[in-house]
């Protein structure tokens, strides 16, 4: 029993001296320690950010001059002419170069403030392949939202349904074929017209029996400079382009559809020349009206890198012909 005894205290000592040895030698690569359990989550719902309430609106919607949208292909930019002081972005911010391009055919802002006396801002929309048109806006403290509509007219533009023409050409090619007559350009001395004529022209007209009649011719002289706004000449011969708008009466709403064209070229004319007079029954009420006249012409002058000419040292030659 003693032996028995022994041995089995020596066997214990045994597995005790083993179980210490592994015990410090287990700190290796194949450490399994128990990672502690993860801390459970919860996925919290952030409402939204609500956004400030600005203290007006306006907006300007674009068609084309026979009142149809814009191509989703255009781009359309609008610049200010007067100061751009309390106007926002749609959501409230700075106003970006971002926020004054559009190829949705249409622009809106948001106004910061509006003086006690109200506001007004002017601006001009450009669109490429189109006249540039321009438009007004007035917001006061109790009407601070505005809309408009600008249209604007193509370059080039043979027929439609409105009493408007316009055509965009070189002045190389105002020359007629076969016509001995010789065009260059140099920014120092200005447009050359040599051989058989000394100066160019670009005729437009307009025949809509019932609407209107009408045509203009522009011709451009010998020796003429083209300048920007600061006076600089411009370093290509540029592109021109006529539009001629007949005079026509715009259907008010008492009348028939057959009585005159819906659609007005006053309506699409750069600048605009919608006729808008107190109302003769001393009402504070404004009523529409029209221009007499044998018609209006817009005509551009653009170059290579898209400089328009705002001066010429030779007078242009206008004919506004009424039949």
């Amino acid at each position: 029993m003693g032996n028995n005894e022994f041995k089995l205290t020596k066997l214990a000592l045994a597995l005790g001296v083993t179980l210490s040895l592994s015990g410090c030698l287990s700190d290796d690569d194949k450490n399994d320690t128990v990672p502690e359990p993860p801390v459970p989550t919860q996925d919290v719902a952030v409402p939204p950010t609500a956004a400030e309430t600005q203290a007006g609106a306006i907006s300007v919607s674009l068609i084309d001059a026979t009142g149809e949208l814009l191509d989703e292909s255009v781009t359309a930019t609008i610049t200010f002419t007067s100061s751009e002081d309390g106007l926002l972005s749609v959501a409230g911010d700075a106003l970006s170069d971002e926020d004054k391009s559009t190829t949705d055919g249409a622009f809106s802002f948001t106004l910061e403030s509006i003086p006690a006396d109200g506001v007004t801002y002017d601006y001009v929309v450009s669109a490429e392949g189109y006249l540039n048109n321009s438009g007004s806006f007035t917001v006061t403290t109790t009407e601070n939202v505005a809309a408009d509509e600008i249209r604007l007219t193509p370059r080039n533009l043979a027929d439609s349904d409105v009493p408007i023409v316009a055509e965009t050409k070189s002045l190389e090619s105002l020359v007629p074929e076969g016509e001995n007559t010789t065009v260059a350009y140099d920014p120092t001395t200005g447009l050359s017209v040599s051989g058989d004529k000394d100066e160019i022209e670009l005729p437009q007209s307009v025949n809509k029996a019932g609407v209107a009649v009408g045509g203009t011719t522009v011709k451009i002289k010998n020796g003429t400079q083209f300048l920007t706004a600061d006076g600089t000449a411009l370093e290509t011969v540029p592109e021109i382009t006529v539009a001629y708008f007949a005079n026509e009466a715009t259907r008010n709403e008492t009348e028939a559809d057959s009585a005159t064209v819906e659609n007005s070229s006053l309506d699409a004319f750069p600048g605009g020349l919608a006729l808008s007079v107190a109302n003769p029954d001393g009402s504070d009420s404004n009523v529409s009206g029209s221009f007499t006249s044998g018609g209006f012409v817009a005509i551009e002058l653009t170059d290579d890198a898209g400089n328009k000419v705002k001066h010429s040292v030779k007078e242009t030659l206008l004919l506004l012909q009424c039949r």
